[in-house]
This record gives structure tokens, sequence and C-alpha cells, in this order.
């Protein structure tokens, strides 16, 4: 135990170690160096950086996962969220993409259009077999397509937009 109120505690139980600020402000690590690491006793692998004036990096089985950067994270892998909890963008949180443990949305609650980009197309497909259901291609139209059967059976064109009109 260290401080005038007894306020640093460095403790052993026989099974964890454990640092504490038992008074009433923080725990407070600094660094002069190039910042602060938490490191695998055995390994010595980062599990976690602190790096001064920069980056904080975690790591999961010594692989970074997420790291902070000057524009915002990087995540290098899945991006899971539970049901009913939604990835919010915009100010306002106007776009909300989110599973309520039935059905999956993408909502755009906002002032403006919800719009969808390609390069070449804008693809709408059935999951399970990959088959069309909408196809909307560059300099070529769209087509509009019907389910017919089982997830192996095909899809039939129904609707296209030509260069006359429509089929």
């Amino acid at each position: 135990v260290f401080g005038t109120g007894e306020d640093l505690h460095i403790h052993h139980d026989g099974s964890n170690s454990r640092i504490a600020e038992a008074g009433t402000g923080h725990l407070i690590l600094t660094s002069n160096g190039n910042g602060v690491l938490i490191q695998d006793f055995s390994s010595g692998q980062n599990m976690a950086k602190f790096l001064n004036g920069g980056a904080v990096e975690l790591y999961d089985n010594y692989v970074k996962r997420l790291e902070t950067n000057g524009s915002g994270i990087n995540v290098t892998g899945n991006i899971q969220l539970n049901d009913n909890y939604k990835l919010h963008a915009g100010n306002s949180q106007d776009l909300q993409i989110y599973h309520d443990g039935s059905n999956s949305y993408i909502i755009d609650d906002g002032t403006g259009d919800l719009r969808l980009r390609g390069s070449e197309a804008v693809k709408i497909e059935d999951t399970s077999s990959g088959k069309p259901m909408i196809t909307c291609t560059k300099n070529q139209g769209t087509e509009i397509y019907h389910q017919m059967g089982s997830a192996v059976a095909t899809a039939e064109k129904k609707f296209e937009t030509t260069t006359t009109g429509v089929t």
C-alpha cells in the first residue's frame, strides 16, 4: 500500500495480481518514451499499445484487430452486433443498419435519399441461391426477376428496361 491516504494498492491474492487506485482520483500510467504496452508475460507479445500522441492498438491472440488513427479507426476482422443493436451513421444517426432477430434493415431516417451506387452494376440477389432478383447494369438497363421454385431453380427475367422502353 502506498500514498498518504493509502490510495495505491499493489496486491497478489495467490491467484491474481492487482494494481488499484483506491482513493478518489484516477490510476494514471504515464510514459515519457514511445507509449505504454500491455504484453503477455510468457511470450512478450502485445495485447494493447497506447502510443504517445498517436494510436491505440488492441490485439486478439496477438493479432492487431483495432487501431485508432488520425481519421478514425481501422478494424481487422468482423464487426459483430447482437440482435437489435444498430450501426448508426450521420450526425443525427440518420443511417441505421441492424438485425432484429428475424429481419435485417438498412434505414435512412434523414432528410436525404438512400442511394446505392455501383461502378458497373447494383444487384439484389437471393442469399441461398445467388440467383438475381433485381439487376441494374451501367449502360444496359434494369432487370427484374421472378424466382421459380427451390433455391436451385432458375430465376426468370420478367421485366427489363431497354433503349426504346421496356420489355
